[in-house]
């Protein structure tokens, strides 16, 4: 066992090594043309500047300006250049004038293909003056060329901006100098040596100012640990910190690679570094990339040969943190019995969430999960197996994933927990955070170690909490009410249906509408009686006799203790009492009898003391004895609790002290036909009376109640969390730390603070005690925590299916339970700058691509599924409007989501945009992506609601075409470029143009779609779609298909007709059903449920439930009520069973004034459709449609049978509707 665990972690450590990405260890020619680095001194070189100069100002700390040169100033080239052409008479003149001169003057002469062209134009001339039209020729090639890259630069700094709203780290730096050769294991590789970090301060259309940072210079580390793994060094002998610009940086990079086993065959041309002039040399240090770039390496290098090469390039670098892969050495160390747990197989098929929701729902007491925010109800059984043991939540888009780990953290830290929640994006952790609102005081977030000012004002804010007062508070007591009331509704409901309380029902019907209905709340009294009064007289009479019989046995027992206990309360101040209620009734014949009975005969009982020795005269079971004593005395307890009932009769006995009971009786029963309905009032009362908590919840608004009594819970949780935290903190503090206290506090306030790193180390105790809730990255958490079992309580991930394995098991190891958030139907993990993501260059190659799938790393959430059991959340809230979620749900998720649209109609939420004249040409489309610019400019100058948008595209040649011509029409439309910038709540939702692989996690309001796809210049149609013709491509559009709001724009060149259904992946096939399916919808026939037809047999939500005969007759007469109640009011249309979403409403109320459905109603005919369980009908639900924007009212079907209650219902509702 240790053997094979010792090899997975080998493993896994190997696979945290082999990331090819882009500025860390390999570079190619093919990614040398990547959208993520550019040569920084051909940028220099464009913006007319000298890098030797630049290169000195920047180890001034001066800032670092990239201009986009003028016409004017490129005409003023031009005319320079003209005229040293025409004067050189040879080429030695040529040369040495732009030698001594035009390169000093102008720096972009050096840049090739300008110089090649200039001596192009010099030869050419023959001893003749340059022409105008060579001279127009050579500014247009230099404004081509000038354009060009200071829009991939600035294409670049977009995607760094992108990059640090999602994960708080700057990706920007300039690699410098780059290294080549071979590794330990043969290895071939380019890398750049230094990174330099670079942070955009300011930009505009013609200019770009970007700061340095000279104490933040970075080793590249990639190197380093690819070394290490081969040549089995001890990484922990290494420092990875970054260094300080000093005249000997060069060098000391250069000895750490020696350090390292290295051999550095250029070393002597280090001083070149110094001054980025290497261009003025006449040696060529920098080599060539070739088409065979591994064969040139293994021809020119042995085997930890390294070579200097004099490249440069700005851009975006991959900087991963290497403490995960310093974890993984410690891991291998570590007993295999802990390591081991991490790969248990805890799936059991027994507990699968599709097979049992329904008993999972209803073994959910609500006190079981608490909550401080909204939730519903797969949300808490979610929650609840997540406390018990390890487990994925299944999250499709939009059902409310990041509530749902917020509401678990919460119940954590009522159980006293330590919680660690991991997520690479910062928008995922900032999310959560943001849900936990007023307990925010108890969790640390973490996305950004350079945030030192942040890190020490959260610590001063908690420290300062500790003096704060807060009220003792009970936890659950709301929720505990809940599970009281869901039970009495379940009680009622099964109650109303038995033919008993259908009686009922018709006898109350009956009675209400008699004359005798006038006097019913005085004939209700009389019903108080069981019997007639003969009955009442007989039952007496046998009562008298019990009474002789314990008489005797009284003579005989005197005193026995054990019947003295009995009848302990039979003392002799009750009897008085009694017998006072009882003179009252002494004018009536029949009860004057009782009266006299009973004070003969129960004044005489007196038991107020015991002789035990006479007990002991009888040979009587004591067993028995009591039995009978008991069984006669309930009588007596029944006849007394009659007496008090007719004390309550003041009528009833007023009117008796003139006239005998039989007098009374035949003023009231006229004729003998009364009597039925007299039984009747006889049998509603008595009902009434045995039931009465039942019927009280029939009268309840209970759906009301059980909102106001959850929205009571999620206060009182907060208020709860806050008293417990805050005295246990306090506690703890005052007890350990109040004499190291004010050095800690001076340590935050100082101006020059030490690092994060430094203060965790020094202060983890503190900080365990301040902040039970740790909130990071997987880097930043292999970073603080120490790697020790079982460090936290739960560990928490989120888009778990967007991370690596990998970098998830040493975080796995710090954790006693795990929970694995994600979807299986999304994208899997992918590396922003990883060229094997880049499918331009793999057109009409599926071979390629097969290979390419092979060699993409599993997520933590394979790994998951394979070990843990999944809960599914399944109410949807992102998309107002069910149109935007209906293919997803049917193609992706079976129709087991749960929506309902927004109560207004509004736009058509999908619509189409055809371009008729797009064309697929060099990977791109470019009339689309005008149209698309053309669309953009529309909705920001007509938009209503200042909705944000985004852009999305199939491929990256797309996406650098719309941002070229978005780019020019910022000058015109400033609206366009403010956009991008747009902030709310410290999160980013600005205008972004975005492919396939980097949309997970964004939404926006309105998502416009780039197809770009089309039939090329020779009417071809290539049946290659980038990434969706990869396996998991279907995953892709799904992502990209859920991220709207409000609104999806689809721009196209092409009807889905042309895609073919062969493809050797589904992707293709599920992006035409999409275009199908879209077309259908703005063709406005519905035959768009024919596309959903395609893709799944399931029926949606509440398709799957018969409508019974009782719910249609109760639902009509209800609409046709509601129908005549609202004839005045034409503006109002009533309708039945309305498909919202996969929701049917019963009735709805359509107010076409204001355009939107102003009521539904739910008519409930106390029965539970199949496959929904008890309280997520009667609560659930409502609250969903509630939450949604909807207006609910519900009528029991138990209600709606009191006819004269019906009137009420309607009027109640027609008030609501017409506002008053």
């Amino acid at each position: 066992m240790k053997k094979n665990i010792l090899t997975i972690l080998s493993e896994y450590k190997k696979r945290l090594l082999n990331d090819k990405s882009v500025g860390d260890i390999f570079l190619t020619k093919i990614n040398t043309k990547s959208k993520n680095i550019i040569n920084f001194l051909d940028l220099l070189f464009l913006s007319n500047q000298d890098p030797e100069k630049v290169w000195k100002n920047i180890n001034k700390k001066e800032n670092l300006i990239i201009t986009k040169l003028s016409g004017e100033t490129i005409r003023e080239i031009c005319g320079y250049v003209g005229g040293i052409i025409n004067k050189s008479k040879n080429d030695a003149e040529f040369v040495s004038h732009l030698k001594q001169h035009a390169f000093n003057k102008y720096p972009i002469l050096h840049y090739s293909k300008i110089l090649e062209f200039i001596f192009t134009l010099f030869v050419k001339k023959d001893g003749k003056k340059v022409s105008e039209e060579s001279l127009l020729k050579l500014e247009k090639i230099i404004s081509e060329e000038t354009t060009k890259i200071f829009n991939k630069f600035t294409r670049i700094l977009q995607d760094a901006k992108l990059y640090y709203f999602e994960r708080n780290i700057n990706p920007l730096y300039i690699g410098w100098p780059y290294i080549e050769g071979l590794t330990q294991s043969q290895k071939v590789f380019r890398a750049p040596l230094l990174l330099w970090p670079l942070n955009e301060l300011s930009r505009t259309k013609t200019k770009i100012v970007l700061a340095t940072k000279h104490d933040e210079i970075l080793l590249n580390s990639a190197i380093r640990l690819s070394q290490i793994k081969d040549s089995n060094y001890n990484v922990a002998e290494f420092s990875f910190d970054s260094l300080t610009l000093t005249d000997d940086i060069f060098q000391k990079a250069i000895t750490d690679l020696k350090t390292l086993g290295f051999k550095i065959k250029n070393e002597d041309k280090i001083n070149y570094l110094y001054n980025l002039n290497y261009y003025k040399q006449n040696e060529q240090l920098s080599s060539n990339i070739v088409d065979n770039f591994d064969k040139y390496l293994i021809n020119n290098y042995q085997v930890n040969n390294l070579g200097l090469v004099f490249d440069c390039y700005l851009g975006m670098y991959n900087i991963s943190s290497t403490t995960l892969y310093r974890d993984y050495c410690d891991l291998e160390k570590v007993s295999d019995h802990f390591v081991s747990q991490m790969f248990q197989n805890e799936y059991n098929i027994e507990e699968d969430w599709a097979e049992n929701q329904l008993r999972y729902q209803e073994e959910l007491n609500e006190r079981t999960v608490m909550a401080i925010n909204n939730y519903d109800i797969s949300q808490k059984v979610a929650i609840k197996k997540a406390l018990e043991k390890n487990t994925i939540i299944q999250g499709p888009p939009g059902t409310g994933k990041s509530q749902t780990i917020s509401n678990l953290i919460v119940n954590n830290l009522c159980r006293g927990e330590r919680v660690l929640f991991c997520a690479e994006k910062q928008d995922a952790i900032k999310v959560v955070y943001n849900n936990m609102k007023k307990i925010q005081n108890y969790c640390l977030m973490i996305t950004n170690l350079e945030e030192k000012e942040s890190f020490y004002q959260k610590i001063l804010d908690s420290i300062n909490n500790i003096n704060q007062l807060y009220p003792e508070v009970e936890s659950a007591m709301y929720l505990t009410k809940m599970d009281q009331l869901f039970d009495n509704i379940k009680k009622y409901k099964i109650f109303a249906l038995q033919n008993t309380y259908q009686d009922y029902l018709q006898f109350l019907n009956n009675v209400k509408d008699h004359p005798l209905s006038l006097d019913f709340e005085l004939l209700s009294q009389f019903y108080y009686f069981e019997l007639e009064y003969e009955d009442y007289y007989r039952h007496c009479y046998r009562m008298y006799q019990n009474i002789m019989i314990v008489q005797k046995f009284l003579a005989l027992f005197n005193d026995f203790p054990h019947f003295a206990e009995i009848y302990h309360r039979f003392r002799a101040k009750e009897f008085k009492k009694m017998l006072k209620k009882a003179e009252g009734l002494k004018p009536h014949k029949f009860l004057a009898l009782i009266f006299n009975v009973l004070k003969n005969n129960i004044v005489s009982y007196t038991i107020n003391s015991v002789d035990e020795n006479k007990f002991n005269l009888f040979k009587i079971e004591e067993a028995a004895l009591i039995d009978a004593l008991t069984k006669e005395f309930k009588n007596i307890d029944y006849f007394v609790n009659r007496l008090e009932l007719i004390d309550q009769n003041d009528r009833l006995r007023r009117e008796d002290k003139n006239y005998d009971l039989y007098a009374y009786l035949g003023t009231v029963v006229k004729t003998e036909a009364d009597m039925p309905l007299i039984y009747q009032h006889y049998f509603v009362h008595c009902f009434q009376s045995e039931h009465a908590e039942l019927l009280k919840v029939g009268t309840l608004n209970w759906r009301e109640e059980l909102t106001k009594l959850s929205n009571q819970s999620m206060v009182n949780t907060t208020e709860y969390l806050t008293y417990l935290y805050h005295q246990q903190i306090r506690d703890v503090i005052k007890a350990n730390y109040i004499e190291t206290l004010p050095k800690i506090i001076d340590e935050c306030r100082k101006k020059t603070k030490r690092s994060i790193t430094y203060f965790f180390k020094n202060n983890y105790e503190l900080i365990k005690i301040l902040f039970p809730v740790i909130m990071v990255t997987p880097d930043i958490a292999s970073q603080l925590l120490p790697l020790n079992h079982q460090e936290f309580d739960q560990l928490i991930f989120d888009e778990a299916s967007q991370i690596f394995v990998e970098r998830a098991i040493p975080i796995i190891y710090r954790a006693e339970r795990i929970l694995v958030a994600g979807d299986k139907k999304q994208l899997g993990p992918t590396n922003f700058f990883s060229s094997r993501f880049d499918y331009d260059g793999l057109e009409q190659n599926e071979e390629l691509l097969a290979l390419e799938t092979t060699l993409t790393d599993k997520s933590l959430l394979d790994f998951a599924s394979k070990q843990y059991n999944s809960s599914i959340l399944r109410f949807h809230y992102r998309s107002k409007y069910s149109e935007l979620i209906n293919f997803s749900n049917a193609a992706f998720y079976d129709n087991n989501l749960i929506m309902i649209s927004n109560k207004t109609k509004k736009d058509f939420p999908l619509k189409l945009i055809d371009v008729p004249d797009g064309v697929w040409k060099n990977r791109g489309n470019i009339p689309e992506a005008k149209r698309i610019v053309m669309l953009l400019k529309e909705i920001i100058t007509t938009r209503k609601q200042q909705e944000t948008i985004g852009v999305v595209t199939f491929n990256e040649v797309q996406k650098n075409l719309i941002w070229e011509y978005l780019t020019e029409e910022f000058e015109k439309t400033p609206a366009l470029e403010q956009e991008l910038h747009r902030m709310h709540n410290g999160r980013n939702e600005g205008l972004f143009v975005k492919n396939l692989e980097n949309i997970q996690g964004d939404e926006r309001d309105i998502i416009i779609f780039s197809i770009g796809f089309a039939r090329d210049e020779n009417n071809k149609f290539a049946q290659f779609f980038g990434p969706l013709s990869q396996t998991g491509g279907e995953n892709r559009l799904n992502v990209a298909i859920t991220r709207a709001k409000e609104k999806i724009y689809i721009v196209k060149s092409f009807p889905s007709a042309l895609i073919s259904e062969d493809s050797k992946h589904p992707g293709p096939r599920y992006f035409k059903y999409y275009l199908e399916y879209v077309e259908q919808l703005n063709r406005g026939k519905d035959q768009e449920d024919k596309v959903l037809a395609k893709l799944t047999t399931a029926k949606s939500y509440d398709q799957e439930q018969q409508i019974s005969k009782i719910n249609r007759q109760f639902t009509t007469e209800v609409a046709t009520a509601l129908t005549a109640a609202l004839s005045g009011y034409e503006r109002y249309q009533i309708a039945t069973y309305t498909v919202q979403g996969t929701y049917q409403i019963d009735v709805t109320v359509y107010d076409q004034k204001k355009d939107h459905y102003v009521l539904g109603i739910i008519c409930d005919d106390l029965t539970y459709p199949i496959g929904v369980e008890q309280k997520e009908y009667d609560f659930y639900r409502q609250k969903y449609l509630v939450d949604r924007g909807w207006k609910i009212e519900a009528i029991l079907h138990s209600n709606w049978l009191f006819k004269n209650y019906q009137a009420d219902i309607i009027n109640r509702i027609v008030q609501k509707i017409i506002g008053k």
